[in-house]
């Protein structure tokens, strides 16, 4: 298990060591209670912001998919604290 420090507020994340490579992006803590990392993402001349869910970048679900924390908790990004549901696909 492996800690993630965000960059505004005290409280870690956990995740598994498998998913430590995440760590170089600057993850914050959203108003929701998820962990987000806003970047900026360039379409052709344009560019906008997107918010990354950690959540959703440890699990890789597809679009229609959701994911749910088995304990509730939104700061225990771990694999075997998250589920995958929804439809496939």
């Amino acid at each position: 298990m492996a800690k993630i420090n965000l960059r505004n507020s005290n409280k870690p994340v956990h995740v598994d060591a498998q998913d430590t490579h995440l760590v170089e992006k600057r993850w914050e803590l959203h108003s929701n209670g998820y962990v987000i990392c806003r970047e900026t993402v360039k379409v052709g001349t344009t560019s906008c912001r997107r918010c990354l869910y950690l959540h959703r970048a440890i699990m890789s679900p597809g679009r229609s998919q959701r994911i749910r924390f088995r304990d509730g908790d939104p700061l225990n990004c771990r694999r075997k604290n998250l589920r995958v549901v929804g439809p496939v696909g």
